[in-house]
């Protein structure tokens, strides 16, 4: 499957990664099998609850929040007589919050 496929190749660049910064040691014990699993199951653990463990909220409300948020803004253009002569100030929206 692709989603088997793309784990790999992202275990694989942390592996890297994390070698090349010298601290190879946190992926070290994943060579073996069983403590492989086991930090699996503790990410696993973690990935669901982070939101909630860090912020208080779950997921959803947190999507909500940011929602309701955006509401409050509104998406408008630069034109080239208003930009800086940056043709990146132009070609990106700015969020204006509504009075």
């Amino acid at each position: 499957s692709s989603k088997l496929i793309l784990a790999i190749i992202v275990e694989k660049a942390f592996r890297v990664v994390y070698t090349r910064l010298g601290m190879g040691w946190l992926y070290s014990f994943t060579t073996v099998p069983i403590l492989k699993r086991v930090a699996e199951r503790i990410y696993n653990f973690w990935a669901d609850r982070r939101t909630q463990l860090t912020t208080g909220k779950t997921l959803q409300q947190a999507i909500e929040q940011h929602e309701k948020l955006l509401k409050n803004f509104e998406v408008c253009s630069i034109t080239s007589s208003q930009s800086s002569g940056s043709d990146r100030a132009r070609e990106r929206p700015i969020r204006k919050q509504r009075p």
